[in-house]
């Protein structure tokens, strides 16, 4: 399992590509920034009692990542010698996710904009994303980002397809926080945010 997980690793930083996001995918009334929490309407295994994060919301249809899955643990040594990067060869962990089930030899670190690349791209006030390894390297020299998920593929949605699915019930929607975000449980956020029940319908 673990050299499965480090072989997607690889895969993912050297062949994520990420969008260029545009003034549409700002708009206000987009989904982008906020949480899709998974009701009990919603059979898929992929997607039972999962918290998506959008990423990427417009006419051209909706990009997240699941933030509740993780996968297990990974430590930065062995990722840097996966990769063939100079990183730290301190053992600390990063913990890898699952992060939807398109393109699972891709991923994305999610992370707090209180560190950004040139390559990262705010998803909202706070929140930032890139598939930069370069983040990787600053989190293991003690200067990454406060929070962050690596996450191992995405969800995506054809033009109006959430919609539809959001209209059906499948899904309640809810603006992002930062704590529920990064959550040191992640586990425990699906039931967390449906006990709140104050979602956007």
């Amino acid at each position: 399992m673990l050299v499965r997980i480090l072989s997607l690793i690889l895969l993912a930083t050297l062949s994520f590509s990420i969008w260029q996001p545009t003034a549409e995918e700002t708009e206000p009334d987009t989904l982008t920034g906020h949480f899709l929490v998974s009701t009990n309407q919603l059979r898929d295994p992929g997607f039972a009692k999962t918290v998506v994060y959008i990423i990427k919301h417009s006419a051209d249809g909706a990009m997240g990542i699941i933030v509740n899955r993780p996968r297990g643990k990974v430590s930065l040594a062995e990722i840097s010698e996966m990769m063939g990067l100079e990183l730290s060869e301190d053992q600390t962990e990063l913990v890898v996710f699952y992060g939807g089930p398109v393109e699972l030899d891709r991923g994305l670190l999610l992370h707090s904009s209180d560190v950004l690349l040139e390559t990262s791209h705010v998803v909202t006030q706070g929140v930032a994303v890139t598939s930069d390894p370069a983040l990787l390297e600053s989190i293991a020299q003690g200067a990454g980002p406060e929070n962050y998920i690596f996450a191992l593929g995405y969800a995506g949605w054809a033009p109006n397809q959430l919609e539809r699915e959001i209209a059906a019930g499948s899904w309640l929607t809810q603006e992002a926080d930062l704590p529920s975000l990064f959550a040191d449980e992640p586990e425990k956020t699906w039931e967390l945010l449906i006990g709140k029940r104050v979602f956007r319908l």
